[in-house]
């Protein structure tokens, strides 16, 4: 962002998908993680914003976004099944979203799952 300040980020995986962390390649061991914090290389990754939220690696929309809602819900289930889990509660009544955006200051609509 033009302007701002830059802002060193530290990541430990402690949820129950940990995509962010996983795709920066920090190791699932909060020891480990607590390490590269430390001693690992900074580098630079973009910033989104959607809706005035700002957010970094993904966020989800239509299906995608009702799952990790769900998924939310559930604080008593974790692991790799909590997500089928809720992918398959949320699909028995999915359907459809309209969804409107801008991307690159071009305005569309789109009718889609995700």
């Amino acid at each position: 962002m033009a302007g701002s300040e830059e802002i060193i980020l530290g990541v430990i995986p402690v949820g129950s998908g940990n995509d962010f962390s996983f795709s920066l390649g920090i190791p699932p061991d909060i020891f480990k993680a607590c390490d590269v914090i430390l001693n690992g290389k900074i580098r630079k990754i973009d910033l989104a914003k959607m809706n005035e939220r700002f957010f970094v690696s993904s966020a989800g929309v239509g299906l995608d976004g009702e799952t990790a809602y769900e998924t939310n819900k559930n604080p008593s289930l974790t692991g790799p099944f909590l997500y089928l889990f809720s992918l398959f509660k949320v699909l028995k009544e999915a359907s459809p979203h309209n969804f409107t955006f801008t991307f690159d200051g071009k305005k569309g609509k789109k009718k889609g799952w995700l």
